[in-house]
C-alpha cells in the first residue's frame, strides 16, 4: 500500500472571502488575498498548482485545471479570531468563549498576575503593538535590564528570562 502524506499548508492572516462574522471584528469586505494580487503581480506558482486559485474567488487569481494536489478552505468555528484560537481548530479544538484581547495594553490586574508568575519586578512597555515592533523599541533594554516587554499581541518576544522553555529550536 503507497504512503499517504498530508503536508498542512496555513497561510496565516490570509483571508479568503469574508466569513459572516466579519462585522464583529470589523473586517467586512475582507479578502486578502484578492487585495493582494489587485494591488500587485501575483506570483505563487507552487501555491497555484496545489490549487489556491480555484479555491479564491478572485479574478486576479489564476485557477489551475488539473491541481497537483487536494485543496481546501476552512473558516473559524471557534468564538474569537486569532491564531491561538484558530491553529487549535485545525486539529478540532472548538472554544465556545473568546480569548480576552486587550486592544489598549494588559490590564492592571493581568500584569500584576503576570509579574507574580515571573517572578519580574517591573515590566517594560504595555501598549498594543506587533511584537516585532516592542522588539525594536524595547528589546535592547529588555535584554539589558531583563524586565520582559509586554504588549497587546500574542507573538513570542524573548522568553529566556522568564523561566519559559524556548521550544522554537
Amino acid at each position: 500500500m503507497p504512503k499517504r502524506k498530508v503536508v498542512l499548508i496555513v497561510l496565516e492572516g490570509l483571508g479568503i472571502v469574508e466569513l459572516p462574522d466579519a462585522a464583529s471584528y470589523g473586517d467586512k469586505g475582507a479578502h486578502m488575498l484578492q487585495h493582494i494580487a489587485a494591488a500587485c503581480r501575483l506570483s505563487v506558482p507552487n501555491l497555484i498548482s496545489l490549487g489556491l486559485g480555484n479555491i479564491a474567488f478572485s479574478p486576479d487569481v489564476e485557477t489551475y485545471a488539473s491541481p497537483r494536489a487536494y485543496y481546501g478552505r476552512m473558516r473559524e468555528a471557534s468564538a474569537g479570531k486569532d491564531s491561538t484560537t484558530g491553529h487549535p481548530g485545525i486539529a478540532g479544538l472548538i472554544t465556545q468563549t473568546p480569548f480576552p484581547v486587550y486592544p489598549n495594553g494588559f490590564s492592571p490586574d493581568v500584569l500584576q498576575r503576570f509579574l507574580e508568575a515571573t517572578g519580574a519586578k517591573r515590566h517594560l512597555g504595555n501598549g498594543a503593538a506587533w511584537g516585532t515592533v516592542i522588539i525594536q523599541e524595547l528589546g535592547d533594554e529588555h535584554v539589558r535590564t531583563g524586565r520582559p516587554a509586554c504588549g497587546g499581541q500574542a507573538d513570542h518576544l524573548h522568553v529566556g528570562g522568564l523561566g519559559v522553555p524556548d521550544r522554537r529550536s
